[in-house]
């Protein structure tokens, strides 16, 4: 996320309308993250385009299609992104402070389950949104008028129920979520499709059609991004990240890495061990 305070101090010089510092947000045109997290914050979404799929704590899986607005608060553990290989556009702002604890206190931000809200008007929504991170992006730009927008955003939102159910995971859907978070296990598709009641044949097709890649290549890909991930966050060598992530062969775990990557694992890894001042891993 992109830092949008720059050590400014806005806390308490606005008057009632202080109590809230802008953290970051950024718009991603084509977002194929996956996000996996408890934050410290408040967040405000949305997806302008496309679909993602969408899990808070231990609740079931969502797909979310475009346009919606989902919101997240301190201290839960929210999961959600690209978990189909398909993009999506993504707005986000994220802030904190007494004056947002007031808004789930008031049911502006509401502590809801799940989360979500479709705007009664996309297109004028989208606009304020671009508007408020325009302004955020502005040198010394005017807190009051930022909060003004920013409250007008979480007035706009549907209140909760107005989105439409989202639509739950199916069979292929769970088990995509299951190879996402252990890559690194043994696998065996002819037994997946037997359980599911399906000739191979047919659970490959069914799977291709629904990750647009076959099982294997789809269970390769989430082992590099588990690598990736290990080499990003814990002191491990190339070597114990790709065994760690399932990758038995470590020439052929290079070869993949640098595929996909186009970086081999070790010039990844040290592009992350020390990030520039200011510059945010997120």
């Amino acid at each position: 996320m992109d830092d949008l305070t720059k050590g400014y101090d806005g806390m308490t010089k606005d008057g009632f309308f202080g109590g809230l510092e802008f953290l970051s947000g950024n718009h991603a045109p084509n977002c194929k993250t996956w996000v996996d997290t408890a934050y410290d914050c408040h967040a405000i979404n949305l997806a302008w385009s496309g679909h993602l799929f969408y899990r808070l704590g231990d609740g079931r899986l969502l797909r979310l299609d475009a346009p919606v607005v989902w919101w997240t608060l301190p201290g839960r553990r929210y999961r959600y992104g690209c978990h189909d290989g398909e993009p999506w556009e993504q707005r986000w702002i994220a802030f904190k402070g007494p004056r947002a604890e007031g808004y789930v206190a008031s049911g502006l931000l509401p502590d809801v389950e799940p989360p979500l809200a479709r705007p009664a008007d996309p297109g004028g929504y989208v606009e304020a949104f671009d508007r408020l991170l325009r302004l955020l992006f502005t040198p010394g730009f005017p807190r009051v008028r930022a909060v003004h927008e920013l409250e007008g955003l979480l007035l706009r939102a549907a209140a909760p129920g107005a989105y439409p159910a989202p639509r739950l995971e199916g069979p292929l859907e769970r088990l995509m979520e299951r190879l996402r978070e252990a890559p690194e296990r043994s696998w065996d598709f002819h037994q997946e499709a037997k359980r599911l009641g399906m000739s191979y044949s047919r659970f490959r097709q069914r799977f291709k059609a629904l990750a647009r890649r076959a099982p294997l290549d789809y269970l390769i890909e989430r082992r590099l991004d588990k690598a990736a991930e290990l080499l990003r966050g814990q002191a491990l060598s190339v070597a114990e990240a790709g065994a760690r992530a399932g990758f038995e062969d470590a020439s052929y775990f290079f070869r993949q890495f640098r595929r996909r990557f186009e970086s081999g694992p070790q010039a990844y890894k040290t592009s992350f061990a020390y990030p520039p001042a200011g510059v945010s891993r997120s």
